[in-house]
């Protein structure tokens, strides 16, 4: 006897909690930004991909570790992408003045990365952003419930190969 209708069975309400969750991600960036970040810069802020916004908030903590900035490398690394995919990220990102190249002064061939004034302005608005959206989800729950969710997510990340 096969074990697939039960796992059929036990599968379809997890497909249908993570389509969910995506959709609740949809909701976060798509809905919610006019309310939760104002309407300075919004024009830049809608115009973030998930990737880009992400590659924000990685040079920002990079900048909180070192004065150089960060490194195109580690920053493929962090977001799980390869180096010609970061590249072109970082060329819309400079384009809209939200990060700078700057070489490197240990190794000239190769360049560190920063936020520009604005960068770092938008990044402040998306962090608000993120703060906010995550405490109104959490609303509600139960300090258990939450630490599962967590927990929870915790696992997915590891289970990926996401650690950082």
């Amino acid at each position: 006897m096969s074990d697939e209708p039960i796992k059929n069975k036990l599968l379809k309400p997890a497909e249908e909690a993570f389509l969910k969750l995506f959709k609740v991600m949809d909701y976060r960036r798509t809905k919610t930004r006019p309310q939760i970040l104002g309407q300075e810069n919004m024009e830049i802020i809608n115009s973030l991909t998930c990737r880009q916004e992400r590659t924000i908030l990685f040079i920002s903590a990079g900048e909180e570790e070192t004065e150089l900035g960060i490194h195109p490398h580690d920053l493929a690394k962090s977001l799980n992408c390869s180096i010609q995919s970061v590249s072109t990220t970082l060329e819309i990102l400079v384009n809209k003045n939200l990060i700078l190249r700057t070489p490197n002064p240990h190794d000239r061939r190769s360049c560190c990365l920063q936020l520009t004034p604005l960068g770092h302005q938008i990044c402040r608005a998306i962090q608000n952003g993120l703060r906010t959206v995550s405490l109104d989800l959490l609303e509600g729950l139960t300090h258990e419930d939450r630490d599962a969710f967590i927990r929870i997510v915790d696992h997915f990340h590891r289970h990926m190969g996401l650690e950082d």
